[in-house]
């Protein structure tokens, strides 16, 4: 068996240091240390517009060579949105912000608007509301029509216009439809207590009643049953009232009515309507009943003003 020989090989290396440099450790060189007051300051962040342009150049890398995302790109281009800056993307957010607040404050102009007509409308009805002086009228009515003569006290009115004033308003308490019973002309029959109780309501409770048979009327007085015979009888040739005014006079109120044929004034118009269609106009007192809280007519005055 043939020996084998161990053959040397020179190694070959591109280091051309000599054999001792060649197995030394290189030298590390100490890194510089920062000044202590460089150390103690904390960095400051840098501005958005260095950190924008910062990633812009990162985005360079990607582009052909020669090309930037600063320069020109086609608005139709994919790399538009990407290559937009972002300067101009915020002045867009904006805009829209801008837009939409404009929007929401209009809405708001529009609310405030529509609650300022609403108010308005609201203090107009209020103002011109004469809903209390309407319902003195269909009070006044059956007193009105008789066109009385002026008296300071319902015991120095006319006896007979104050029987014709309760029996009206016995009559139109509910138009007649209570009283069913007829004599042998056809009249109603109307008991003396509901004209009496009319006549208390009418003019307090210190009026009297004095039931009689006037002369040239449409209804009679019969004693023996305590009963009017009341026959079938139009009142639109009579006033009707149309209260224009209302004021305090020492605990009474007084009313400024003016006399009107029925029918030539609106009741739910304007005073306006009254003033030209006005025969004439008086004041009637009206007091308190202080045990049923209600008012009546205490006295009817000419106007001397």
């Amino acid at each position: 068996m043939e020996k084998k020989t161990k053959t040397e090989v020179d190694v070959f290396t591109a280091d051309y240091r000599e054999d001792g440099q060649r197995n030394a450790p290189s030298p590390v060189k100490p890194r510089p240390e920062a000044p202590e007051e460089a150390r103690e300051e904390a960095p400051e962040e840098a501005p958005e517009e260095v950190l924008e342009a910062a990633q812009d150049e990162e985005l360079d890398d990607f582009l052909p060579v020669g090309e930037s995302l600063r320069d020109g790109v086609p608005e139709d281009s994919p790399r538009a949105a990407l290559v937009q800056p972002r300067a101009q993307r915020r002045r867009g957010t904006r805009r829209y912000g801008v837009a939409l607040g404009a929007f929401v404050l209009a809405l708001a102009l529009v609310g405030v608007c529509a609650i300022a007509t609403l108010a308005g409308r609201q203090i107009y009805r209020a103002a011109t509301d004469d809903s209390a002086l309407r319902a003195y009228d269909s009070f006044l009515a059956p007193v009105v029509m008789q066109d009385p003569e002026p008296f300071e006290s319902p015991e120095k009115a006319d006896p007979e216009f104050v029987q014709n004033a309760a029996l009206w308003q016995t009559i139109l308490a509910d138009n007649g439809a209570s009283y069913t019973e007829y004599d042998d002309a056809g009249r109603a029959l109307i008991p003396v207590g509901d004209v009496s109780a009319a006549c208390s309501m009418l003019f307090g409770p210190d009026c009297r009643l004095s039931p009689r048979t006037p002369e040239d009327t449409f209804y009679s007085y019969d004693e023996e049953t305590a009963q009017y015979h009341v026959a079938l009888f139009s009142s639109e040739s009579a006033y009707e009232p149309y209260t224009e005014s209302a004021r305090s006079e020492n605990g009474d109120t007084v009313l400024r009515v003016a006399y009107v044929t029925p029918g030539s004034v609106d009741h739910d118009g304007s005073s306006a309507d009254s003033a030209q269609q006005a025969h004439k106009r008086m004041d009637y007192v009206l007091r308190t009943n202080e045990a049923t809280g209600e008012q009546y007519v205490y006295a009817v005055r000419e106007i001397t003003e």
